[in-house]
């Protein structure tokens, strides 16, 4: 195991036991999702974005982004692997992943606003764990994308994207969507 993949591993269990700490008081015992401005917010599993983020050789990008960044879970494993940003519209919840990402010592930014709104032509790696048809996303990514985008949970299907990969996790399958396609 490198040096790398040790402190990942470690970073990782830390990171798991401050969250699980963190969502077993917000959640009180019952299920960890709630509403925010632009939808519903649902915590995905520490284990399943890991293997996730291996997966997909997220080590290898530039920069990611998780589009509906929540608690900052996905965005601080992302950091893990490489430079990670997270855009959440819900203030208190972004609030909560700079405080946990403090709490880490781990290098990613949090940015309060809608994803929609921000110019995404950095990023050679976005993550959407979606609530709903990803219509508005996919018709603003599909003439700039240069990455892939990750649709964690397979519900809503992409129709103008190509799907390049498909993940089985334990809890969900993820697809992998790449730029379309030049004529």
């Amino acid at each position: 195991m490198s040096l790398d993949a040790a402190w990942r591993a470690a970073k990782f269990r830390e990171l798991e036991e401050v969250y699980g700490r963190w969502r077993e008081e917000a959640s009180e015992g019952g299920a960890l999702a709630r509403p925010t401005p632009r939808g519903l917010w649902a915590a995905s599993s520490p284990h399943d974005v890991f293997a996730l983020m291996e997966a997909v050789g997220a080590e290898g990008c530039r920069h990611f982004v998780d589009l509906g960044s929540g608690d900052g879970l996905v965005t601080l494993i992302a950091s893990l692997f490489c430079p990670a940003t997270g855009i959440e519209c819900d203030a208190g919840l972004t609030a909560k992943a700079c405080e946990l990402r403090d709490q880490l010592g781990l290098a990613a930014r949090f940015i309060c606003g809608d994803y929609l709104a921000h110019d995404l032509s950095a990023y050679d790696l976005l993550y959407i764990y979606p609530d709903k048809p990803l219509f508005d996303l996919e018709r603003a990514l599909a003439p700039r994308l240069r990455g892939r985008l990750v649709v964690y949970s397979a519900h809503f299907p992409l129709k103008t994207l190509p799907l390049v990969q498909t993940v089985t996790l334990a809890t969900c399958r993820a697809a992998v969507y790449g730029p379309p396609q030049k004529l």
